[in-house]
């Protein structure tokens, strides 16, 4: 019994240090400018609304597949699939929306619109026909007519 006091403060004091790291090495946390995105791992293009981490794979007469990933969830969550259907002959695209990942952080409202604007801004700057196949997950995987009329 004399141990229990000692083995929950050596406990709490883990949890705390790892929330300490954790918060630290967040990415979503890291202020966004060129010099941060010369040191980080993704590809980023310059869209209208602002600077996403985009990046694609297989070659560029394949058919495209998106990866949409959840709305909370960063892109890399999909890298393996992302890496099969390149392999596979895919042009496989995978993004953080805005907000997320080494995306920028926008000052505006976050909605559907700004999503939807995303997507399509970034299927024509990689020069995308205008259909293409999405694989979503969560929010991702939504069904929006938005998504529709934005690509027609």
């Amino acid at each position: 019994m004399k141990f229990v006091r000692p083995i929950l403060a050596i406990a709490l004091l883990a949890c705390v240090a790892a929330l300490v790291v954790y918060r630290v090495s967040d990415p979503e946390r890291h202020t966004l400018d060129d010099e941060a995105r010369a040191a980080a791992p993704g590809q980023f293009v310059r869209l209208a609304d602002g600077v996403p981490d985009a990046a694609t794979t297989g070659p560029d007469t394949g058919r495209v597949v998106v990866l949409a990933a959840a709305f909370s969830v960063p892109a890399y969550l999909s890298d393996s699939l992302f890496q099969r259907l390149g392999r596979a002959g895919f042009r496989a695209v995978r993004f953080d929306y805005y907000g997320r990942g080494w995306s920028d952080r926008l000052d505006t409202t976050y909605g559907l619109d700004l999503f939807v604007r995303q997507m399509a801004g970034l299927l024509d700057s990689l020069g995308a026909p205008g259909r293409v196949d999405v694989v979503g997950l969560s929010f991702g995987a939504g069904n929006h007519p938005a998504m529709h009329a934005a690509r027609a």
